[in-house]
Parts: C-alpha cells; sequence; structure tokens
C-alpha cells in the first residue's frame, strides 16, 4: 500500500478528526481514510446515477416535461410526488 503526507493541516482540523477518531473508536489514520473513502464516490454507485440521470434527461426531453421547482410544487399539490 502507498503512503500519503499531508502537510499544512490546519491545528482546528486535526483536533476535529482526533476527536472524531476517538469518538468512533479508530487511530486518526484510520478516520482519514474512512473520510476519503466516503467523499469518493464508488464507481458502480456513480455509473448507476449517471444511467439514472440519462434515463430522467431522455423522459423529460420525450413528454417536454421538465423538473423545475414550479413542476415540483404543482405534483406535490396533485399528489404526483
Amino acid at each position: 500500500m502507498a503512503s500519503i503526507t499531508l502537510k499544512n493541516v490546519p491545528d482546528d482540523l486535526r483536533l476535529k478528526l482526533k476527536a472524531q477518531a476517538a469518538k468512533h473508536g479508530r487511530s486518526l489514520n484510520q478516520e482519514i481514510l474512512q473520510c476519503l473513502r466516503a467523499a469518493l464516490p464508488d464507481g458502480e454507485k456513480l455509473q448507476a446515477r449517471l444511467q439514472a440521470l440519462n434515463a430522467l434527461h431522455q423522459r423529460q426531453k420525450a413528454e417536454g416535461v421538465w423538473l423545475s421547482e414550479d413542476n415540483l410544487d404543482r405534483w406535490k399539490r396533485e399528489g404526483r410526488a
């Protein structure tokens, strides 16, 4: 496995990470790795989200109805959303 060195980490951020690590029963290194994993999208999940967005776009294009705040409000009033 590779190693990464973080430089210029602000004291407040280091303290927050350290406290969070203690809360979760992890080392500081384990906590940072968990934060990085959570911040980066999983390849399969990202692909599924892109497919869903593409399907939504195609449906909106075909029906001529676009997702907007006004439409969402109207659909909620109509019990459709």
